[in-house]
């Protein structure tokens, strides 16, 4: 049973942005837009204790390119993120 409090107390926690940012019939945005949109909204989660996961990206050379370019632009930053978001299908 404390394994599964534990767990359960640890996912409430995490976070991370499900937007498919690369692709023109969802999000839509360049990633320097994300970034922007990550410093305004996303990471002041991380003051309330919650750890932050990528914008899912989807498992393409596009959206592999495009979390590339986000990461560049986000270590310029004082941001970072706990673990990268890739969605498979």
């Amino acid at each position: 049973m404390e394994i599964n409090s534990a767990i359960e107390q640890e996912m409430q926690n995490l976070y991370s942005v499900s937007m498919n940012p690369e692709r023109s019939e969802q999000a839509n945005m360049s990633p320097a837009a994300a970034v922007r949109a990550w410093e305004q909204s996303i990471e002041p989660l991380r003051d309330q204790g919650i750890r932050l996961g990528s914008p899912a990206i989807a498992s393409t050379k596009e959206g592999l390119n495009w979390m590339q370019k986000f990461l560049q632009e986000l270590v310029g930053s004082a941001n970072c993120i706990e673990w990268s978001t890739i969605r498979i299908g």
